[in-house]
């Protein structure tokens, strides 16, 4: 299995919204729903499971990209949704860079 195979044409937000970490990784999640790539009453259970894996430490790599990911129990296979910001992202990257690039999984 490829990045390339997991994200289709629905699983890219090509111009993300939010500006913040958490609010960022929402708009995923709910992208992810959007697409029918997650179960709507998952939705809830995938946010807390990502925020608790942000708050051991940022996903910001630097370099512009974040990568967050969490374990989702009962999820049957990998999920993964793509956002691009031109504006950028606070996501308390290790280089302090605005995010540009989020690729979020869920296993």
């Amino acid at each position: 299995m490829t990045l390339a195979d997991l994200l289709t044409p629905a699983r890219v937000i090509d111009e993300m919204q939010s500006d913040e970490q958490f609010p960022a990784i929402a708009e995923l999640v709910a992208g992810l729903v959007a697409s029918g790539s997650l179960a709507s009453t998952q939705e809830a259970t995938a946010l807390a499971a990502l925020t608790a894996r942000e708050e051991q430490r940022s996903t910001g790599i630097g370099g512009g990209v974040a990568i967050p990911h969490s374990f989702l129990p009962g999820l049957e296979s990998v999920v993964a949704i793509f956002g691009r910001s031109s504006k950028g992202i606070d996501f308390s990257a290790a280089d302090r860079a605005p995010v540009h690039f989020v690729v979020l999984f869920l296993v």
